[in-house]
């Protein structure tokens, strides 16, 4: 299992469970797919601690934004540029 660890708490509408409460801002090392490569790089998602499923993460569109960034910059320093 990867390792996640928590960057803050925010009080915010879940998706999830459909209710409003303190949600967890978690990161984790994973990896993905970028021009045919495997690229490693660090991504933040949302997680509800108030809901036993396992489909308990989700990330917002400008946490999304920022996780493709950091891909995009893993891939660069990869190839040296």
């Amino acid at each position: 299992m990867k390792k996640e660890d928590e960057i803050k708490s925010i009080k915010i509408d879940c998706p999830i469970c459909n209710k409003v409460h303190e949600l967890e801002i978690k990161s984790r090392e994973t990896k993905g797919l970028i021009k045919g490569e495997v690229i490693e790089y660090e991504e933040n998602f949302f997680e509800c601690p108030d809901t036993e499923s396992e489909e308990n993460e989700f990330v917002s569109a400008s946490m999304m934004d920022k996780n493709l960034l950091r891909a995009k910059d893993a891939n660069r320093s990869k190839k040296g540029c």
